[in-house]
């Protein structure tokens, strides 16, 4: 009894404890996948790159029959394996000195020629930073950009819902399984991303529960199959800076979302802004970036607004603004630009993000 070449695939990509760093030189001296499995004890052990409990591991896995039943299964999941250097695989993850052997895919897989942002951010989120991720994914995907995140609550989950809204592809890359689903709650995402043509991508096998260090490793991907690597929201020593640092490691362009000076959630973004990444103050820094023009859109069109209106809302922006802004800007009273902030939220022109500031709403 032997194994199909893709199962042989599947065993490799599905050894537990042994990644890319080990199994990549045993690859390179052995030649392929079927080679690795039926090669000697003295063979493996002979590349000196498995640890004590990696090797044990190994040849522990070597079974024939195991694999086929959990290959089988992952079919039955709707899952396919997506090996690295096949015809389907996202080359832009060559650029990865730590690839990953394989990709486990729900829905579609990435492909090379198109644009992809990623888009990521805090985990507790506020009301500016949702409001934010939300708008810039949505215009993204309205210019045909798809977006990649991570499927966390908050940024993430705003940054996928955005783009669907924005009648989008969007891709969720996760640090489990691309069965399952983590967060549960947002298993109606998860749903909806995979109806709406998008993708669910992982380096993880079928049944393979979240753990806290596989995130980290998940956010070099995210970084790799995108062109740039946007951050709404975030905190100093984030998780989503890690992403940012592995895509300026790629060469991909870095953006961040201005916050205010006093919120512990925009330091991290400030701090990338300071550090010369772009400032993303709407969709047309990031697609302007890149040559795609963002032509400017009569915004009073069918709003019916004019005078005083007409002017408050103009100078709404994504960067938070209060009415001393406002009036300082435009020339308009206190009163008159209070006023015209507070009817235009009447209206769902724009949202106010707490202590008298405001954002546009798109």
């Amino acid at each position: 009894m032997s194994l199909t070449q893709m199962q042989y695939w599947f065993w490799l990509c599905s050894i537990e404890g042994c990644g890319p760093a080990s199994l990549f030189p045993l690859l390179a001296r052995l030649g392929s996948p079927q080679a690795l499995f039926c090669a000697s004890r003295e063979e493996v052990l002979a590349a000196k790159v498995l640890k004590t409990k990696q090797a044990e591991s190994f040849f522990r896995s070597r079974d024939e029959e195991r694999v086929k039943r959990a290959y089988d299964h992952m079919q039955k999941l709707d899952i396919r394996l997506i090996p690295c250097g096949s015809a389907a695989w996202p080359h832009c993850l060559d650029d990865l000195y730590d690839r990953p052997l394989g990709l486990f895919v729900k829905g579609s897989v990435p492909y090379d020629e198109e644009w992809r942002i990623a888009m990521v951010g805090a985990r507790h989120c506020g009301a500016y930073g949702l409001e934010v991720t939300h708008m810039i994914a949505r215009g993204l995907a309205v210019y045909g950009t798809s977006v990649v995140s991570g499927l966390a609550r908050g940024a993430d989950s705003a940054s996928h819902r955005g783009c669907l809204d924005g009648g989008g592809t969007t891709y969720a890359v996760l640090g489990c399984g691309p069965d399952i689903c983590y967060p549960a709650d947002n298993i109606s995402l998860y749903q909806d991303i995979l109806d709406s043509g998008g993708g669910i991508l992982s380096e993880y096998p079928p049944g393979t529960r979240p753990a806290a260090w596989r995130f980290p490793m998940r956010n070099r991907i995210i970084a790799a199959v995108s062109r740039a690597v946007v951050v709404t929201q975030a905190q100093r020593k984030s998780g989503s800076l890690i992403t940012a640092e592995r895509g300026l490691e790629l060469g991909r362009e870095i953006f961040a979302v201005p916050g205010r000076i006093d919120d512990p959630l925009s330091e991290g973004c400030n701090d990338l802004i300071r550090s010369g990444a772009g400032l993303a103050a709407g969709p047309a820094d990031i697609l302007n970036e890149f040559g795609i023009a963002v032509h400017a859109q009569d915004r009073d069109r069918d709003l019916h607004l004019s005078g005083v209106l007409s002017a408050v809302y103009h100078a709404v922006t994504l960067v938070p603004c209060c009415a001393d802004d406002i009036c300082a800007g435009t020339g308009i009273s206190p009163a008159g630009a209070a006023g015209a902030l507070v009817e235009l939220e009447r209206r769902g022109l724009i949202f106010s993000i707490g202590k008298g500031q405001y954002i546009l709403r798109k």
